[in-house]
């Protein structure tokens, strides 16, 4: 089946937000930065009413700072990794604190997912892959032949394994777990430009370097 996909960048770190539409109209957002006239005039464009699923590939402020708003507004369950979900009552993993950022925050999430979950999305199916790397909750979300990357892979690069709840080893782990999908991929990133799972294969320094480890 068809899925639109589109992209908006908010907030002060440009994080890519995506908008998900099935062939039989059931919609999500991915990352909601921020709640702000240029989301609100996105959706407003392409005609959304309702959301199905607001979908976070981690817990950073970067991410999820627009979810209060967006839910009261326009619905959709909430979808984070088990392990990030503490993201929503601790600033210092969320990085709040550190970035001097105060919003609203949901309690809990409505969907909590390990590796491996599914949620249904129309005719298709929405993946999960866990990631930990740049969070210990970082997950990428695969959808028909588009990988929904978050931080865990950028072009040319990955997320930083600095903050708290990153770790440098998991994250190499998590890039070996996605170059050994099978077939190609159009790759959304959290942050920068696009690309494609088979250009970083082959030319993304730590894609390459993750080949020979083993994962953990």
């Amino acid at each position: 089946m068809n899925v639109e996909i589109k992209t908006i960048a908010l907030g002060e770190l440009a994080t890519n937000c995506l908008l998900l539409v099935s062939e039989s109209g059931e919609t999500a957002v991915v990352d909601p930065a921020v709640y702000d006239e240029n989301l609100m005039f996105f959706l407003e464009e392409n005609n959304v009413s309702k959301l199905d699923y607001i979908l976070l590939t981690h817990g950073h402020f970067d991410h999820i700072s627009g979810i209060m708003p967006l839910k009261k507004r326009y619905g959709g369950k909430i979808v984070i990794h088990e392990k990030d979900e503490r993201c929503f009552q601790n600033s210092e993993y969320s990085l709040l604190s550190q970035f001097g950022v105060s919003v609203e925050l949901p309690e809990k999430a409505d969907i909590v997912v390990t590796d491996g979950s599914v949620l249904p999305f129309g005719e298709d199916e929405i993946k999960v892959i866990h990631t930990p790397g740049h969070t210990a909750g970082s997950v990428c979300y695969l959808l028909n032949r588009f990988l929904i990357a978050g931080d865990t892979l950028f072009y040319m690069s990955m997320g930083r394994t600095d903050f708290p709840g990153g770790n440098v080893l998991q994250m190499a782990s998590s890039l070996k777990k996605l170059c050994e999908l099978d077939g190609d991929y159009f790759v959304w990133c959290g942050h920068g430009e696009s690309t494609s799972l088979d250009f970083e294969r082959k030319n993304n320094p730590y894609c390459v370097a993750s080949r020979g480890r083993k994962n953990i």
